[in-house]
């Protein structure tokens, strides 16, 4: 299943601050999203499972996720970052993991 705006939600938690997108919007405002859902992570991770979202998420916006490992199994606890959001062009939005970088 897909994300659906009717039954699911995302929970705006943070605002993590201003950033350049250069040719998106200059001085975008990053947010940080909660979201759960009984999907699995890799349904979550396909591209176009948040495309019901565009409008809200935009690219650098992070997504902290429980997901559903499956019956009797421990929820799965994700941090994304939002790669690409191409809705209004005819593509997907598409998340990657959130990786820690030095620097």
């Amino acid at each position: 299943m897909a994300y659906d705006n009717i039954i699911h939600n995302l929970f705006r938690k943070n605002t993590l601050g201003s950033i350049t997108d250069s040719g998106v919007r200059p001085d975008s405002v990053k947010y940080e999203y909660g979201y759960a859902t009984a999907d699995t992570a890799a349904v979550v991770e396909t591209a176009g499972y948040f495309d019901a979202a565009s409008l809200l998420l935009n690219v650098g916006d992070a997504i902290v996720a429980v997901m559903n490992a499956g019956v009797g199994l421990v929820p799965v606890l994700k941090h994304y970052v939002v790669l690409t959001n191409a809705v209004a062009t005819g593509g997907h939005i598409t998340i990657g993991l959130a990786t820690i970088v030095a620097g």
